[in-house]
């Protein structure tokens, strides 16, 4: 790995590295290393093998460090560093985001006060008052590939006959309806989202200096 990571440092242009990348704590999922070069301190972060593999998980990874790009502006987070304009890169059969290296640690319930859950409301009420206007609006595009063939599931269940063929049968025009009446709203609201956090565990802040840094945005 340590090789593969030399590699990817030098074709990325970020020096020669100075110290043997150190693996450090980033999650259950993904493998996470400290990285010192000539030109900084740096996180690299390999993608789990079978997220990276899935589109979809893959999609939503890029799609959550694009929108952090869009708020670094307006509230303190770490985003990922662009390179060619990816957020994500391709190291042969490997995937990495690659971050500057920020200094804190983590605080954990039981050391969690007052003070604390007040700086993070704000940054909350912050992202929320920015609306939508703050992200480009490649990041909110509507995905309708929860559309459900009911006719289609109406057909099998036909074929195989089902016990809950005419459960479905009778409420498929209703089914139907309500499908359509959501794929509608979906369009009509999409100018009106609000932007949030929806992992906003205690692991995904740092705190450095008494000052929060967001170091995930979901």
């Amino acid at each position: 790995m340590n090789s593969t990571i030399e590699q990817l440092v030098r074709e990325l242009d970020l020096g020669e590295l100075d110290e043997t990348p150190q693996k450090i704590t980033g999650g259950l999922l993904h493998v996470v290393y400290k990285v010192i070069t000539s030109k900084g301190v740096y996180v690299v972060k390999r993608l789990n093998h079978e997220v990276a593999n899935c589109k979809s998980a893959l999609a939503n990874i890029e799609k959550s460090e694009r929108v952090a790009l869009s708020l670094e502006k307006h509230i303190s987070l770490i985003p990922a560093i662009v390179f060619n304009n990816d957020v994500v890169v391709q190291q042969g059969n490997a995937y990495f985001i690659i971050y500057q290296w920020q200094a804190g640690e983590p605080i954990y319930s039981g050391a969690i006060n007052d003070n604390h859950c007040k700086k993070i409301g704000s940054i909350l009420g912050k992202i929320h008052s920015l609306g939508s206007g703050a992200i480009k609006a490649t990041d909110l595009e509507i995905s309708e590939n929860n559309f459900i063939d009911w006719g289609k599931y109406l057909s099998l269940g036909r074929q195989s006959s089902v016990e809950w063929l005419k459960d479905l049968q009778s409420i498929k025009s209703k089914l139907c309806y309500w499908q359509k009446c959501a794929i509608e709203a979906q369009h009509l609201l999409v100018n009106h989202q609000v932007i949030s956090h929806r992992d906003l565990d205690p692991k995904n802040v740092l705190w450095h200096q008494n000052k929060p840094y967001f170091n995930k945005i979901n």
